[in-house]
């Protein structure tokens, strides 16, 4: 049970852990994303966190990061397989029943509010990547102020296999950092993308060790980015003003031709 009023910003189940350091909060992920996002009850969970740590004046930054493998094509590809209906056989999912299509457009949906709570946010937002991660948490960590990423950081596109659109609002978000040629060989071949060339892309800002990832990313905080939350908070609503305006058009577009 998530606290309304909690003086100390403190929780953990077997998906999520959050907790304070000094000014900033700090989100877990440890276990398999993809099933979280279509249970509305679990999905609950992080967004009532999101909004305790936006009403909470003394948190200047919020640093999310990901055990290796909870946002794998691995367990992207267990999710899939559980939402259709025939299994191991053809992946179009145009052939699938409507039931498997609404627990997809659960996916797409709870997956845009946790990127407009990422993109809206008055804290500085700081995401740290570890080991492979599929389609929809590449193009979501891309909504973050500043991404981090070990030095096993793989980002993979299961998307192509399955017929998918990619999520995330990858191609909303890869056309704001590459041009448009880049941006499409990214996303219509798919060829894996490690840490060293995400780097030169310019889609980490920062490889850190596998080793105390958590630790050496919150010291990274607070020696590179320790400003007070008010300046932060201007900063951001002046450099996210017209984005903010056209990643909303975005999402309702999306929904529109896909849900």
């Amino acid at each position: 049970m998530i606290e309304e009023n909690a003086s100390e910003l403190k929780y953990e189940d077997t998906s999520i852990k959050c907790f304070k350091e000094g000014k900033i909060a700090v989100l877990q992920i440890k276990a398999n994303v993809f099933s979280t996002l279509v249970n509305f009850t679990e999905s609950g969970k992080f967004f009532k966190l999101f909004e305790l740590i936006e009403k909470d004046k003394e948190i200047s930054s919020i640093f999310l990061y990901n055990e290796p493998d909870c946002l794998s094509t691995k367990q992207y590809d267990i999710f899939i397989e559980n939402i259709y209906a025939e299994k191991g056989i053809n992946h179009d999912f145009s052939s699938r029943k409507i039931s498997d299509k609404i627990l997809r457009a659960r996916e797409i949906v709870v997956l845009n509010r946790f990127i407009l709570n990422i993109s809206n946010s008055s804290k500085l937002f700081v995401i740290g990547l570890q080991g492979n991660i599929a389609t929809p948490f590449f193009g979501a960590s891309l909504a973050s102020d500043i991404r981090f990423g070990s030095t096993d950081l793989v980002f993979s596109f299961p998307h192509i296999k399955y017929k998918f659109h990619p999520g995330g609002a990858l191609p909303f978000f890869i056309s704001k950092y590459l041009n448009p040629g880049i941006s499409s060989e990214i996303i219509f071949r798919g060829e894996d993308i490690k840490s060293n060339k995400a780097m030169d892309l310019g889609l980490i800002n920062k490889i850190i060790t596998n080793d105390d990832f958590k630790e050496n990313c919150i010291k990274e905080i607070n020696a590179s980015y320790n400003l007070e939350q008010c300046c932060i908070a201007r900063t951001k609503s002046m450099m996210n003003c017209y984005s903010r305006k056209e990643l909303k058009n975005y999402i309702e577009k999306e929904f529109n031709i896909f849900i």
